[in-house]
């Protein structure tokens, strides 16, 4: 590694930040014109004291300055930008797995949490998107965040009450067209929420993606489901919402159900009725298919009621959302 080149790059690249001429840039660190110029040229080493005087001013460890180049960080910087559309406020929806239906003539709980998205400069590395998740909110609750937003967004975090909200905190990465937001509650659980990468350059506003979480007993935390973000406080009733996030079949009527199949069997058993020229053992199939059936639709309406959240789907909640959306550029 020639560390040299680095040290005769870098200062070039400092110069050229400092927005200054050569001659002011020398007066302000101490040197002649000619000794800043052996620096510039790659003659003459820079010397430590002039290293400290820099690194007080820029913000980089000496060792970076040896080693890096840091003119390649506006590269990277360059292909971070695409992440500062994402800055901001989202409420989060999705429904309370701890009070998911237990009966069929039960509705779904929704349940709202928040995602702060902020953006933190490191001295010559690409800025990086710090996320805050709070889940757990009543709409109270979550009408209060966003007051505290409009009012004061920098004092946001400080003003939500601690208990009974799970606080994560997290980075969020592009992966082959999937933007993924990583969570993590102090290793008690962790939640990957993955949406489309949106196209265009435009503020994000919200999407509908894929949560998956450990949730180790969290109650009020998105477990395996489809979630809505908003950049903007929904005002549909909680109905809508749920309309627009209920993505598996209809609930089935278990009693219903049950009565047809119990006609079903007293036909397959009637000696007068259309099925009289099967023998039992065919009947019992008959009878086998339709139980199976209703056990399999069980499930999935009761147990696994979300299916795959198609992009007419994924369109349809980003156009429902554009009128509550906040901050839009």
């Amino acid at each position: 590694m020639n560390y040299q080149t680095n040290m005769q790059k870098n200062l070039k690249y400092l110069l050229s930040l400092s927005g200054k001429n050569q001659h002011d840039f020398a007066m302000q660190y101490h040197l002649s014109d000619g000794t800043l110029s052996s620096y510039l040229n790659g003659k003459t080493t820079i010397q430590l004291d002039t290293l400290i005087r820099l690194q007080e001013d820029f913000h980089f460890s000496i060792d970076d300055f040896l080693t890096r180049d840091f003119s390649q960080a506006d590269l990277a910087h360059a292909n971070a930008k695409e992440l500062t559309r994402y800055q901001g406020l989202y409420t989060m929806y999705y429904f309370d797995p701890s009070r998911h239906p237990g009966t069929f003539d039960q509705k779904d709980q929704l349940e709202y949490g928040i995602l702060y998205i902020q953006s933190i400069s490191v001295p010559f590395q690409p800025d990086i998107n710090q996320l805050t998740g709070l889940f757990g909110f009543d709409l109270d609750g979550l009408r209060a965040c966003w007051e505290h937003y409009r009012s004061r967004p920098d004092a946001l975090l400080q003003a939500i009450p601690q208990e009974g909200i799970y606080r994560y905190q997290g980075q969020m990465h592009f992966l082959e067209g999937i933007l993924n937001f990583q969570l993590n509650n102090q290793d008690k659980d962790f939640i990957l929420y993955s949406v489309n990468q949106p196209r265009g350059q435009k503020a994000y506003i919200g999407g509908m993606g894929l949560c998956a979480s450990i949730s180790r007993g969290l109650q009020r935390v998105p477990c395996m489901q489809y979630m809505g973000s908003c950049r903007g406080l929904i005002t549909a009733s909680p109905g809508e919402i749920a309309d627009h996030l209920r993505l598996g079949k209809e609930d089935i009527h278990l009693n219903l159900e049950v009565r047809r199949l119990l006609r079903r069997i007293d036909d397959y058993f009637n000696p007068y009725a259309e099925y009289q020229d099967l023998d039992t053992d065919e009947k019992e199939i008959l009878i086998q298919h339709h139980l199976e059936r209703i056990v399999l639709d069980t499930i999935e309406t009761q147990v696994l009621p979300f299916e795959k959240a198609t992009q007419q789907r994924d369109y349809q909640w980003y156009q429902w959302i554009k009128p509550f959306v906040e901050e839009r550029e």
